[in-house]
């Protein structure tokens, strides 16, 4: 169903494409009520626009981005702001440490069915990376990796 709406809503938005590259090149409003000559391809290419930079925004602007740096292991993620990796060693020692964390998981989720797991998963395959890679931990660190650092080590 979210899929039918959202192509519904991306249709949507070519309607005023096409309506202002009929404006920008037939000119049907100054043809007919006698307007100015700049009027109608003003108004197309404004509707042009204003259509693509929705598309721009809604599609390019920052969710790939957004998805590559802030992952684990992105040129922004704390695995790579507070440990001494490549990111090729970093994807691999993070794919390999899930270990028993989705068990862990699913256990909690019998008891307790409206947990939220997303924060828990993440903390949970961030201990066993930790286990993995603590000697490869940066000396100096910022206050960002002090508070990641404390997060993991923390047993709860």
């Amino acid at each position: 169903m979210k899929d039918d709406i959202m192509k519904f809503w991306e249709i949507s938005f070519l309607v005023p494409f096409f309506l202002g590259l009929y404006l920008f090149i037939k000119t049907p409003l100054n043809s007919r009520y006698g307007g100015p000559t700049w009027s109608d391809p003003l108004l197309g290419f404004g509707l042009i626009l204003i259509t693509a930079v929705y598309f721009y925004l809604a599609h390019y602007s920052g969710q790939i981005l957004i998805a590559q740096e802030s992952g684990p292991c992105g040129p922004r993620s704390r695995q790579m702001e507070c440990y001494n990796l490549t990111q090729d060693i970093c994807v691999s020692a993070w794919t390999s440490s899930s270990g028993d964390c989705e068990e862990k998981v699913e256990q909690i989720r019998k008891t307790r069915p409206s947990f939220l797991s997303g924060a828990f998963l993440y903390t949970c395959v961030g201990r066993n990376f930790d286990k993995m890679m603590h000697y490869n931990r940066k000396t100096e660190i910022s206050s960002r990796c002090q508070a990641y650092f404390q997060k993991i080590d923390r047993r709860d």
